[in-house]
């Protein structure tokens, strides 16, 4: 009996055990398992695989747009020709005529959240800002407050997810408030969003090729046409995957003119006998070229006159008058003076933050007769004052015949007041 429990218990009890060798691969369950890499690499192979319906269910961008009426007009053209241009599995518009930065953060930003179908977005694109700054109705501080709401708000919401604000503007120097972008800009770079000031050159594109002109309705200012929508689409799709060109091509521009002393803006004034004036209305225009960080104003006019030519009973200058002058401005969109809009008008978008001063000449027959300078500031309303001063060097000699003058001035694209 005895002998019998000693064998029970070496049988049922152990030895050491020996070391323990690689593990195998280890096969999925089912016939004929493979291993994990096999079985994945052959079902994302298969286009009739459940694997891979679901990965092409998730495959390619998926967009969330905020925004104003710029992502609405024409029945939602924008996110259309975006989703087309990228090949997107989905792009969402949220945007809402009318809404600035505000709306954007507490109306737009819940609804895209709440929206089920709109989970897992690849990217975030922003259009908007127009409707804060062209109103006139907020302050520096406001387009703070509300641009830091908004890249708090939106970066809570998609803490993963990249974040693009396309700023969007009119074709005018609102009223002088261009300024404001500044703020948008740089608190959102600094904010972390991906800022695309891009969009900022769309208004002076060939000339305002893409804006509106059909009427003069206040909305004509603000808005593109079909085209420039189908180009902005474009820039938008070209940035979501890595572009960062500039509208650097096809910027030249002019913008209509009132002279100073023949218009009611900035404000009546007698012309002298050392005021020249631009005889002839039809050539009061302006030259501009916009580029990446500066401005170019260019003039060059061959209906030059002195004051008197225009109204007698002002006197020519003698020759004791060492200088004569000329001042020009650009158009206001809207001020005291001018309460309605007109889209057929020329605009200059970006007056100078600073005075810039330039060369001038007054030319006869092409050749230079006297040679100035040209100083460009910015007056009321973000309208450009031009002052060109021409200097014949003494005060004993008669004036020379002239009939043309040209100008050019650069200075940089700020849209900050210095």
């Amino acid at each position: 009996m005895t002998d019998q429990i000693i064998d029970l218990l070496e049988a049922v009890m152990p030895g050491p055990r020996g070391y323990q060798g690689p593990r195998g691969e280890q096969g999925l369950p089912g016939v004929n398992a493979v291993s994990n890499d096999e079985a994945i690499a052959a079902a994302i192979s298969s286009d009739a695989s459940a694997t891979w319906q679901a990965l092409q269910a998730r495959g390619g961008e998926r967009i969330i747009m905020l925004g104003d009426s710029w992502t609405t007009y024409y029945d939602g053209l924008l996110p259309r020709k975006l989703a087309e241009y990228l090949g997107a599995q989905w792009v969402k518009n949220y945007g809402v005529a009318g809404n600035g930065l505000g709306y954007v953060a507490d109306n737009q930003i819940p609804q895209a959240l709440a929206d089920a179908t709109a989970a897992h977005p690849t990217a975030i694109v922003i259009v908007a800002s127009t409707n804060d700054i062209f109103f006139a109705a907020n302050d520096r501080q406001a387009i703070v407050d509300k641009i830091q709401h908004l890249c708090t708000t939106v970066k809570a919401a998609w803490p993963h997810t990249p974040i693009h604000l396309f700023p969007d503007m009119p074709r005018t120097p609102n009223q002088g408030l261009n300024y404001q972008y500044s703020e948008i800009i740089e608190r959102a770079t600094n904010a972390g969003l991906s800022v695309h000031p891009e969009t900022m050159w769309l208004p002076m594109y060939r000339n305002f090729m893409f804006y509106k002109s059909d009427s003069n309705a206040r909305e004509n200012l603000q808005h593109l046409t079909q085209n420039g929508y189908v180009y902005l689409a474009g820039v938008i799709a070209g940035a979501l995957r890595g572009s960062s060109a500039y509208l650097k091509a096809g910027c030249f521009c002019t913008a209509h003119l009132q002279h100073y002393g023949d218009s009611d803006f900035p404000e009546p004034a007698p012309l002298s006998s050392t005021n020249l004036v631009i005889y002839n209305p039809v050539r009061r225009l302006l030259n501009f070229e916009i580029g990446p960080g500066y401005v170019t104003l260019n003039f060059d006019v061959d209906s030059i006159r002195f004051a008197h030519d225009l109204d007698s009973a002002v006197p020519t200058p003698t020759a004791a008058d060492r200088a004569i002058r000329l001042r020009v401005c650009t158009l206001p969109e809207k001020g005291v003076d001018n309460d309605t809009y007109d889209s057929t008008h020329r605009y200059l978008p970006f007056p100078p933050a600073v005075p810039a001063v330039g060369t001038a000449y007054v030319l006869n027959s092409g050749v230079p007769v006297y040679a100035g300078y040209v100083r460009a500031s910015q007056g009321q309303y973000g309208v450009t004052v031009v002052d060109v001063t021409i200097d014949k060097g003494d005060t004993t000699s008669s004036w020379r015949s002239f009939s043309k003058i040209v100008f050019s001035v650069t200075y940089p694209l700020s849209f900050d007041k210095q």
